[in-house]
């Protein structure tokens, strides 16, 4: 598992990207899930479950 602490220029941490087998996640910087990317289906979904984006658009979650 990689994972990739976003930042603001002022060094405040936004949130994280979790780079899994076969997902992506994306989770704000207390560790909340907001959505993932599968891999697998080549779809982006919110937290809930519903669809958010067609491809990666992971980072756009935060």
């Amino acid at each position: 598992m990689k994972e990739h602490i976003i930042r603001y220029p002022n060094g405040k941490i936004i949130g994280r990207i979790r780079d899994l087998p076969d997902r992506i996640e994306a989770r704000t910087s207390g560790g909340v899930l907001l959505g993932w990317y599968c891999k697998v289906s080549d779809r982006t979904r919110y937290a809930s479950g519903e669809l958010f984006a067609l491809g990666n658009a992971v980072r756009m979650l935060l």
